[in-house]
């Protein structure tokens, strides 16, 4: 990232700023061994605060502010990297983009007409490359000196959505410390809550608005649980189906899991201050805290379940 001694041009920090910078493959990031010290890098970097290392020629790097955006992508995160990713403090937002469920003759009829009928894949590639660059041309054009957010538009119930999602996903990420709970981990809900804001704004941006409305929060609750680790977000979705409130021999039935762990699973939600237990003599059961009762409502649960 910086490395490149006395080139003009050579530092690829500088060239980010106020772009986005597009990985294709970030698999080979996750399985590196030295993971936690580029993480440790990229906690810097992803706060925009440049980046600066001492060499055996001196000082290489950048000292300004530096912000970009980074979007890239990855098949999956094994769960031991949600608790690194937690430790060293989250960065990263995600979504998770699902394969239609085919049948066996469809896979076969689609992938003989590709092999006969389709564009080859490097046409395909273009055509896409200049869809995302007619798009931005289009925005340019329609505002050729920036853009100025109506901000006295936003719906305040919108807001309020998106501040209420960033302290979910808080929860929902907590690491939680196996020695002792009581030290458990959650990260600072602000810079959660301006990012989901960013992102409906561009939301808004897509259908021609400078303000957010309560719609455009239906792509932050995407992002909410799909920026959880995978088994807490079938935990609180399985919650959302049955109400706010489970017991274990319904989520031992719908998770396909055994009693222990689903206890810990329970128990984990419990220390993440999601849910409380329920007295009952029969079965264990827990249901959603009122702060996050918000997600029971009808247009709140359509909204999610068009992405799940």
């Amino acid at each position: 990232m910086s490395g490149a001694r006395d080139i003009e041009g050579g530092d690829l920090l500088p060239r980010l700023r106020n772009r986005c910078l597009v990985t294709p493959e970030l698999g080979v990031l996750f399985k590196d061994r030295n993971l936690p010290q580029t993480l440790g890098l990229l906690t810097r970097l992803l706060d925009g605060m440049g980046y600066v290392r001492h060499t055996g020629f001196g000082e290489v790097g950048v000292h300004e502010n530096v912000r970009f955006n980074w979007c890239a992508a990855i098949v999956k995160i094994q769960p031991k990297i949600w608790d690194l990713l937690g430790h060293l403090g989250h960065r990263l937002l995600f979504l998770h983009l699902e394969n239609d469920s085919e049948s066996v003759e469809a896979v076969e009829n689609r992938l003989v007409r590709m092999i006969t009928e389709d564009r080859d894949y490097n046409e395909k590639l273009s055509i896409c490359r200049l869809a995302t660059i007619s798009y931005f041309q289009k925005i340019q054009a329609r505002y050729p000196n920036g853009i100025t957010w109506n901000t006295a538009m936003d719906e305040q119930s919108a807001k309020q959505l998106i501040v209420r999602a960033a302290l979910m996903l808080k929860s929902l990420r907590g690491t939680i410390d196996p020695k002792d709970v009581t030290n458990t981990i959650f990260e600072e809900p602000t810079r959660l809550t301006q990012s989901f804001y960013n992102i409906c704004r561009g939301y808004a941006l897509m259908h021609d608005r400078t303000h957010i409305i309560v719609n455009d929060v239906e792509s932050v609750l995407a992002v909410m649980l799909d920026s959880a680790p995978p088994e807490r977000k079938k935990l609180l979705l399985a919650l959302l189906e049955q109400n706010g409130e489970i017991d274990a021999d319904q989520y031992m039935e719908m998770s396909k899991h055994g009693y222990k762990i689903v206890l810990d699973d329970f128990t984990n939600f419990e220390t993440l201050n999601i849910v409380e237990f329920v007295q009952d003599n029969t079965v264990k059961k827990i249901k959603l805290k009122p702060e996050f009762s918000w997600l029971l409502d009808k247009k709140i649960l359509k909204m999610i379940k068009l992405h799940n």
